[in-house]
């Protein structure tokens, strides 16, 4: 994985990030997440990448704090940082769809804030990550696997 570019430090970026969705396999949606402040796009190949990217950029360059600490085995653990890969694509409209996602608070060691889906300018709130997640799949439309609509269509066959 290669490092992000390197950028004077910021004392408060923004907590936007815009998401480019461009295709779905079976639950999992792949895209570009950027963040305009950086001027810096990193490719995602699941949710949870996508998930760990925003993660990544919320508490490397932002001052969102969150009211919990991640939990660890031992005292001395400390979570691996690890490094989201950088896009070679700039950050344009996403070919299922596009979002603009600003995370307003981290509590419960969740996030809560707004989305924005760009092309019909619908803004929704959420107040979960699952929450986040449940209203992008149902902009994206997220297929199911194929074994999962054999198994639908044959219990609805009997």
């Amino acid at each position: 994985m290669t490092n992000i570019p390197q950028k004077p430090p910021m004392s408060r970026a923004s907590t936007q990030f815009r998401i480019a969705v461009d295709g779905t396999a079976g639950y999992d949606y792949q895209g570009v997440v950027g963040h305009p402040q950086l001027d810096t796009a990193w490719r995602f190949d699941s949710v949870l990448e996508l998930l760990d990217v925003i993660r990544y950029v919320l508490t490397r360059y932002t001052s969102l704090e969150s009211t919990h600490q991640a939990r660890t085995w031992k005292k001395t653990d400390a979570m691996p940082e690890r490094v989201p890969e950088v896009s070679e694509k700039k950050m344009d409209k996403g070919k299922e769809a596009t979002f603009l996602l600003h995370v307003q608070y981290h509590q419960n060691t969740t996030w809560q804030g707004t989305v924005e889906w760009l092309e019909s300018k619908r803004k929704m709130p959420f107040r979960s990550t699952l929450e986040l997640i449940q209203l992008i799949e149902q902009v994206v439309g997220a297929v199911k696997p194929e074994a999962e609509e054999a198994d639908e269509t044959a219990a609805t066959e009997d």
